[in-house]
């Protein structure tokens, strides 16, 4: 599905219908590995964060190919495959790595998936929805912001690890949390004020009530930075005498 989006530039027929090809091999791979581990005897103290991949990130990349296609119901429904299974098999499996003993070492690395889901999410959420952010993109962006603080935290117990294929799982979290972030930084960008030709920026555009409620709406992060900037900018532009 990946793939499909990178060649919808240069091929965008054939792009399309690989794309669908793969969503509805997704879907139907997931839905047999559920049906799977229902049938099946499925050990909790065995669950590890890898088993959020068929269903929450299948989900979740569905939705943001298919909403890249133009396919936006499909594209919803696959965010609803994603965001519920998250919730279902996010909750069996963070209480697992809460309540069980840890992870075998060869399997430590997947808890940096932990961190994907919110991010998947946020990003196809916003190319279902649009560009302006709700009250549920800013919870998506605020529990993404939490799973980071937790890989963190998770740095030691992954410096003592020997490396291992498992560790893939850090170059799909991390990416995500960086697409995510680019598209809440662009966002907060959109809604800087425009600059005079002096290169300043004009005092009222800096302290309008409009201003502040446009620039809450990037991310967090973003958000403290420019309206930092943009308080000093004004400063200077108050002390210089016309």
């Amino acid at each position: 599905m990946l793939l499909a989006g990178e060649l919808s530039a240069h091929a965008p027929g054939p792009a399309k219908d690989l794309f669908i090809a793969f969503f509805i091999a997704t879907v139907l791979i997931g839905g047999w590995l559920t049906g799977e581990w229902i049938a099946g005897e499925l050990d909790q103290s065995k669950l590890h964060p890898g088993y959020l991949l068929p269903t929450v990130a299948g989900g979740l990349l569905g939705a943001e190919g298919a909403a890249q296609f133009g396919l936006r119901g499909a594209g919803w429904m696959s965010f609803g495959i994603g965001m519920l299974c998250w919730l279902l098999l996010g909750s069996l499996i963070l209480n697992r790595l809460l309540l069980v003993k840890p992870l075998a070492p060869l399997l430590q690395p997947t808890l940096a998936i932990e961190l994907a889901p919110p991010a998947v999410a946020g990003s196809a959420y916003f190319l279902l929805h649009g560009p302006t952010p709700t009250p549920f993109a800013y919870a998506l962006a605020g529990y993404t912001v939490l799973m980071v603080l937790v890989q963190l935290r998770l740095l030691p117990v992954y410096i003592r690890l020997k490396f291992s294929p498992g560790f893939w799982s850090f170059t799909f979290s991390w990416s995500a949390v960086a697409a995510i972030a680019l598209r809440w930084g662009r966002r907060g960008r959109s809604t800087l004020p425009a600059r005079n030709r002096t290169g300043r920026t004009p005092p009222a555009a800096s302290y309008s009530p409009r201003r502040h409620s446009d620039m809450s709406r990037g991310f967090p992060v973003t958000w403290c930075w420019e309206t930092l900037a943009n308080r000093r900018t004004s400063l200077r532009a108050s002390e210089t005498p016309p």
